[in-house]
């Protein structure tokens, strides 16, 4: 018994050497560095006190012996300092040889429990273990910030390191670690005992060029007169953006929680006049117009080059509100920087040297940033490494519409509408949209023949108010091993061809009017840059892309229609830099594909009304989950027997009704054997509603005049467009939405073509689904659908790659079997494998001709006998008919 007694004696004095152990972190007075012992104890206090706050259920008891035990090991492996990398390498071998030594002092039973606990908490898998860490890691914070950072500002400690330490944090207590955050870290940045990192900029340089901005006045302005109100105008934007990210920051700290923890403490009337105040001026279209971002205020007032130089800085600045409830002070810090420099070239250069000025100091802002600003496109397309949109969805009450005005974008009738019908419906409805947008994202993988199991993200994209569907979408895509990336555009929506997850946009004169704003700087060696710094930011994340399965997109359709003006005043891209824009765009997607391969991914894309539609959008969106949800099996037996007439002819004819003009022949690809089909049986998997058949056309002899009444492209209307193939090529083109027959020539080069002098077919297809055609009539909406459901409702001829665009050598197979052999045409199997920059044109636009002006679509044999498939906009080929009892609809 004396020897037991003994033994624990032993141990105890060996503890007492605890005292003697001094850590980094200083006591809350500073006077001195704590040492393991003290530490030790205020972990157990802590514990005593605070244990309520624990994720789970825990025994508190067990909590206080691992902290009190937990650096024993530390009298001989010695203290190691959180951020010391050399140290930390050999850390585990240290301290395993330690708690051999140490804890076998004691009788064996105590040594084996006390070794228990102490390899219970270095693993850091049970409930007291993760709470005992969050002690453990929260504690020296609570130091640090009491002293005003001391240890933190000697060993120079960045935020980033602090945020990865104390990743796993949460999982003991969220509640410890968000006040940790927000109270004794974050505000340790303001106060530059923490060294702001993130994104490339330190916090101390964000407030320095905000503190200048607001310092501004008219009447201390050194330059002429009538540049005066323009400064005044954007410094009070930048004053808007820095209260916001202000107002934001103290909300956090007052609540001890990030944005979605504390939203619901805020009134609605302040929600909205907080996301008035930095999104009214890129949303708000009476602001715009009477702005200097407005190409024709600016040019008005400054003359032709100056002007558009100046709009395009107030465009930009513009585009920055959004960021503000994301702090990324990346973005907002360097556009402040950019125009303050140029606000100094306004205060110290000659008038005459403005424009020069302006200029180089624009080109170089854009050159000097290309590497951040792919890097964090990359990464933010690609990985979970900002999960801004992320938490939001996992913490918002989808019964409280203030939750949208997490996101600092503009919520307008359409994102409340549509959050407030979403929220009206029960959840097995919900559950029901949810599974149709993933099982069809799971299907496009089945019928590609793509392994799923091996990829580990899916990037979604949705218009703010589809929170419900996307929420449980989300658990679905986790169900089937994916995790969510949530995909916002940062630079404001100037591809209005993507879909991003964000706001409706209410005032797209702006994002037509500045479409080509690189105009002003695009030159060869910024595409070069650009094209260096994709290619490094893909191989930065090269681990990542791998395992990224593909978009999941739901799109929109009923916001009010856009007919642009011609803005004389906005920025034109000239001959060289539109070859330089194609060559980039064939590039870019060239580049994509090598980290990404086309046959490794797939995607998803489904559509949905919003409120702006009009009086009967409840019952549109009904109609909508009805087509998006028709049954595969009917539709897959009635495209087969169209299929079957299309593989046995030689040329499709197809003719105009009435006032349409189409009169074009259409030639296809060869079939050697019985095992092969020239089209694709489409259903709802990619691209969901179902309802169409497709193939790539051959190019020669594929020739004729394709014309539609009025179609909407893109968000865009054309008004009798008429484009003329050769050959497969587009010859000529035009359109009747403008009097000057050389600006309908323009818009039609901008918009369709993509800056290409000549375009191949690179698609045509026959759509099947009348339902569709049927809702567009009923409710007079036939202009409102997108072309993913537009090109379901009639033939439709795509310009530009074909859809197996960069992946023709994987196999392709229908529901029978047979494989899908038109995945060339003579432009990629000539030059895909040599000189991919001749083969691809890194665009696909789909021009729908509606039923109505359909006078017939026929197969034409070799004989030259015709079978017809639709003559006067009906189907008449045996087997088809049943398609046009939705007419009668």
């Amino acid at each position: 018994m004396i020897e037991r007694l003994e033994r624990q004696m032993e141990f105890i004095l060996e503890i007492d050497k605890l005292k003697k152990i001094t850590r980094q972190t200083y006591i809350s007075d500073g006077s001195r560095k704590e040492n393991d012992t003290e530490h030790s104890w205020h972990l157990a206090m802590m514990c005593l006190l605070l244990s309520e706050y624990a994720n789970e259920d825990i025994d508190v008891m067990k909590v206080m012996s691992m902290v009190l035990i937990h650096d024993i090991i530390e009298i001989d492996a010695g203290d190691t300092y959180a951020y010391d990398n050399k140290g930390n390498s050999t850390k585990i071998e240290r301290e395993i040889k330690a708690a051999e030594r140490i804890f076998n002092i004691l009788p064996k039973d105590q040594a084996v429990k006390l070794r228990s606990i102490w390899d219970e908490f270095e693993a850091n898998i049970t409930p007291e273990a993760r709470f005992a860490r969050t002690l453990d890691n929260i504690q020296p914070v609570m130091l640090n910030n009491a002293t005003e950072g001391i240890s933190w500002k000697e060993h120079n400690v960045m935020l980033s390191q602090i945020l990865n330490r104390n990743k796993n944090t949460h999982k003991g207590s969220e509640e410890l670690w968000n006040f940790s955050l927000y109270r004794n870290i974050l505000p340790n940045v303001k106060k530059n005992a923490i060294n702001y990192d993130k994104e490339n900029v330190n916090f101390e340089r964000f407030e320095l060029v905000y503190e200048r901005i607001m310092s501004i006045e008219p009447d201390s302005m050194i330059m002429p007169e009538k540049f005066k109100d323009y400064f005044v105008q954007i410094a009070a934007m930048f004053n808007n953006y820095y209260n916001c990210c202000k107002w934001v920051w103290n909300n956090n700290y007052r609540y001890a929680a990030p944005i979605y923890k504390w939203y619901k403490e805020i009134s609605h009337d302040k929600w909205k006049e907080v996301n008035k105040s930095v999104t009214r001026f890129r949303f708000d279209s009476d602001y715009y117009l009477n702005s200097y971002a407005n190409p024709k205020i600016a040019v008005n007032c400054f003359g032709k080059e100056l002007g558009q130089l100046l709009s395009y800085l107030a465009a930009q600045v513009s585009l920055l509100g959004q960021l503000c409830f994301e702090e990324r002070y990346f973005e907002l810090t360097i556009f402040a920087e950019l125009f303050l420099e140029i606000y100094g070239i306004f205060e110290n250069c000659d008038e005459n040297l403005y424009e020069g000025e302006v200029k180089s100091a624009i080109y170089y802002f854009i050159y000097d940033y290309m590497d951040d600003v792919m890097e964090y496109k990359v990464r933010d397309s690609f990985t979970t490494n900002n999960p801004h949109f992320v938490n939001i969805l996992n913490n918002i009450d989808v019964t409280d519409v203030k939750s949208l005005y997490m996101y600092g974008e503009n919520i307008g009738i359409n994102e409340i509408g549509t959050f407030s019908h979403l929220a009206s419906l029960d959840e097995d409805k919900i559950t029901e949209l949810a599974s149709t947008f993933v099982n069809g994202y799971i299907e496009s993988f089945r019928l590609e023949g793509i392994d799923l199991s091996e990829k580990e993200t899916v990037q979604i994209r949705y218009p703010i108010g589809f929170e419900r569907i996307v929420i449980k979408a989300i658990q679905l895509f986790k169900e089937n091993g994916l995790d969510a990336i949530v995909l916002r555009n940062c630079d404001g929506r100037m591809d209005n061809n993507t879909e991003f997850t964000g706001c409706i946009d209410s005032n797209p004169s702006f994002i037509y009017t500045h479409r080509m704003d690189k105009g002003l700087y695009y030159n060869k060696a910024i595409m070069d840059r650009q094209i260096n710094s994709l290619r490094q930011a893909f191989e930065k994340y090269k681990t990542e892309a791998a395992v990224y399965a593909g978009p999941a997109v739901i799109e929109h359709f009923g916001e009010q229609t856009f007919e642009p003006e011609i803005c004389k005043e906005a920025i034109k891209l000239d001959e060289n830099q539109q070859k330089l824009i194609v060559e980039y765009s064939i590039e870019c997607s060239n580049i994509t594909n090598e980290f990404i391969p086309k046959d490794k991914y797939s995607f998803t894309i489904i559509a949905f009304p919003v409120p702006e539609i009009g009086k009967d959008y409840s019952g549109i969106f009904d109609e909508t989950v009805r087509i998006n949800t028709l049954d595969s099996a009917i539709y897959s037996d009635i495209q087969q027997d169209i299929i079957e007439v299309l593989d046995a002819c030689k040329y499709i004819s197809i003719i105009g009704k009435d006032d349409n003009k189409t009169n074009i022949n259409i030639y296809l690809a060869d079939i050697t054997n019985d095992n092969q089909t020239r089209f694709h049986n489409c259903l709802a998997d990619c691209n969901i509603p179902l309802g169409e058949v497709y193939t790539s056309p051959k190019l020669m002899q594929t020739t004729g005049v394709l014309n539609v009444n009025n179609v909407y492209i893109n968000e865009l209307l054309y008004k009798n467009l008429v484009i003329n193939f050769k050959d497969g090529m587009v010859v000529d083109y035009n359109c009747s939405n403008y009097e000057n027959e050389q600006d309908n020539l323009e818009y039609i080069r901008d918009n369709l073509m993509k800056q290409h002098k000549s375009l191949p077919m690179g698609e045509f297809a026959i759509g099947t689904n009348t339902l569709a055609y049927a809702m567009g009539k009923k409710y007079n909406i036939s202009d409102k659908l997108p072309i993913l459901i537009a090109e379901k409702t009639g033939p439709h001829i795509a310009i530009g790659d074909t859809c197996f665009s960069m992946s023709e050598d994987k196999p392709v197979y229908n529901p029978d079997g047979k494989e899908v052999i038109a995945r060339d045409n003579e432009l990629t199997y000539a030059n895909r494998k040599e000189c991919p920059s001749k083969a691809y044109f890194g665009c696909h636009t789909d021009i729908t001709i509606p039923y109505n002006e359909i006078g017939g679509i026929y197969a034409v044999l070799d004989d030259g006998s015709k079978i017809s498939i639709i003559e006067d906009g009906r189907f008449v080929l045996e087997g088809t008919q049943w398609l046009n009892n939705a007419f009668d609809y």
